[in-house]
């Protein structure tokens, strides 16, 4: 594009506080944002998240793809997926995973994932997203 950007990153408020500093800066062309599916996933977690993805905004394209990882430390007696089921399985409630919110597509992915396995693990609200396997 060949001119500078400047990023004003606006975590926290489970994305809310960066979507609505969109919604109410002047349309002057200069301003954007970048989010993936939690701008359209709020609708359906909030009463009122203070913003209609259809009236409030203008998508002008995607920026493009990434895959969702399921990480742990390298330390972490989980060395793959199995692994952390039979634990997760065997302590219900005792594994902690992170995301950046409620209602944010790693935390709305992670519970997805987390049901169809049969699996009871602790969401805890972060400014990182992580998941975590206990270290025994």
């Amino acid at each position: 594009m060949k001119q500078s950007f400047i990023v004003d990153n606006r975590a926290g408020g489970d994305r809310l506080i960066g979507i609505r500093a969109l919604k109410t800066a002047p349309a002057d062309g200069y301003t954007m944002l970048a989010t993936a599916g939690t701008i359209a996933l709020q609708m359906a977690v909030r009463i009122d998240p203070g913003y209609d993805p259809a009236k409030d905004f203008f998508g002008i394209g995607p920026l493009g793809r990434s895959p969702f990882l399921l990480v742990t430390a390298p330390t972490s007696p989980c060395k793959n997926l199995a692994e952390f089921v039979a634990s997760a399985k065997a302590t219900p409630n005792n594994i902690s995973f992170a995301s950046a919110g409620v209602g944010t597509v790693p935390h709305l992915d992670m519970e997805k994932l987390f049901q169809q396995l049969g699996l009871k693990l602790q969401h805890v609200h972060t400014r990182a997203t992580a998941r975590q396997c206990p270290t025994q």
